[in-house]
């Protein structure tokens, strides 16, 4: 019984050292891609500003950025230009069912993209379907 105990302690510290490992790997950056569209003829209609971001999945599995801030209603395009198939989806993997919109549902293959405009605030921790939640990234939406 005292072995179990002893056992158990190491196991839950070698977790934690783990875990802490883990998360300190999967850094995230905070830079903020920004394109706004071009000036549009003034038609009379008011359009709401819509900006685009790009992703851009590279080498073996990494998306560039890996943290992005939108707001709602923009829209983010994946660009693959890595050598691995991506397929991006938001948690949890595999069901996808926290935002199911918000699913590829194919995979992109290198030289390929897909876009996505967001229309629910959040921030939404997506991964590579493919690699099992080993190439992850954020989107975070911000209603202004």
């Amino acid at each position: 019984m005292k072995y179990q105990k002893i056992i158990l302690v190491l196991v839950i510290v070698l977790a934690a050292v783990w875990g802490i490992k883990f998360f300190k790997r999967q850094k995230i950056d905070n830079p903020i891609v920004r394109t706004v569209p071009p000036e549009q003829p003034n038609t009379g209609l008011v359009q709401p500003e819509v900006s685009e971001f790009f992703v851009t999945a590279e080498g073996a599995g990494e998306f560039n950025p890996r943290h992005i801030r939108i707001k709602m209603g923009d829209k983010v395009t994946w660009l693959n230009k890595g050598s691995v198939v991506i397929w991006p989806a938001v948690g949890p993997h595999p069901t996808h069912d926290i935002y199911p919109e918000f699913d590829s549902k194919h995979g992109i293959k290198s030289g390929e993209n897909w876009s996505f405009t967001f229309q629910r605030l959040g921030m939404w921790q997506y991964h590579n379907h493919l690699k099992g939640g080993s190439m992850v990234g954020i989107v975070e939406v911000l209603a202004e």
